[in-house]
């Protein structure tokens, strides 16, 4: 008697294991089809800054000017999506970042003169290149999975 009991509910054993199993495998998906999303979006907060940078025209100031508030709101976006064992890294690679981008101030004299004559102010192709690595080392954070 107690044989056919434990044959009859195996079948149920069976299902109750097949079916934890699959809701744990499409977790996983789901949540990393969200982590993808989340460094699309994050990387697509740099893509303008990246592409003007990389061709360097426009001076570094008037570039990051337009795209600071975008990119901070990004970077704290971001930070609550970072695992705790990367996020002292990112924390720095934020800090590198900020303190190059804060830094790219244009000399006051080329300033005047550039609002006066409605060119941009001169800059080195060494400002555009730092801020482009510093602003790469971000976005090794939002590789896809």
């Amino acid at each position: 008697m107690a044989i056919g009991i434990i044959i009859s509910i195996i079948p149920v054993i069976v299902a109750v294991i097949a079916i934890v199993v699959t809701y744990a495998q499409n977790e996983k998906l789901e949540r990393a089809r969200r982590s993808d999303d989340v460094c699309k979006c994050f990387r697509s907060a740099f893509s303008v800054a990246t592409a003007k940078l990389g061709i360097c025209r426009d001076d570094v100031h008037a570039i990051m000017r337009t795209e600071i508030e975008s990119h901070d709101a990004a970077i704290d976006e971001f930070r609550r999506h970072i695992r705790r064992r990367k996020l002292t890294a990112f924390n720095a690679a934020v800090d590198n970042y900020r303190r190059i981008r804060d830094s790219n101030k244009p000399n006051i004299s080329q300033y005047y003169h550039a609002v006066a004559t409605g060119e941009p102010v001169k800059d080195h192709s060494s400002a555009c290149s730092e801020l482009l690595k510093a602003i790469n080392e971000l976005l090794e954070f939002a590789k896809p999975s």
